[in-house]
């Protein structure tokens, strides 16, 4: 069915599960404007142009939106609803990162500490940059 549609409209299908999309090619859209128009810009051409995956290819006012807020000539491609989340996904990949990362050096700083009494506790808590963990929550 997808590529009756994608020949319909005479652009390529794009699979992306399983893609690795370049950060700043992603982030070139905003994530809250690709989840409203149900696009995403997931390559950029050598030529400059960036390729973007779409539900509704068709959709001729989105086009023009994302060319007029990209700044660039656009190729369009026809992508599936389990492609989009999963790119959509990957706007969350760098902050679950640098979360997991600050998990990690906040065991480390823990193990460190090696707690043995009630009043060590107290001074051990003041030393855990717990802040840390709740700003990137």
């Amino acid at each position: 069915m997808n590529q009756v549609l994608a020949q319909y409209y005479r652009i390529p299908l794009v699979k992306l599960v399983g893609v690795e999309i370049q950060t700043d090619v992603l982030n070139s859209l905003p994530e809250d404007v690709a989840r409203t128009r149900s696009a995403v810009a997931f390559e950029k051409t050598p030529e400059g142009k960036i390729k973007v995956a779409m539900l509704d290819p068709g959709d001729l006012e989105t086009i023009k939106f994302l060319e007029r807020y990209l700044q660039k000539s656009l190729e369009i491609s026809f992508t599936t609803v389990d492609d989009l989340r999963y790119a959509f996904s990957m706007y969350r990949r760098e902050i679950m990162e640098n979360f997991q990362k600050l998990l990690e050096e906040q065991l480390r700083q823990a193990q460190r500490l090696q707690v043995s009494k009630a009043s060590d506790l107290a001074k051990a808590a003041s030393e855990l940059p717990v802040v840390a963990i709740v700003d990137n929550l």
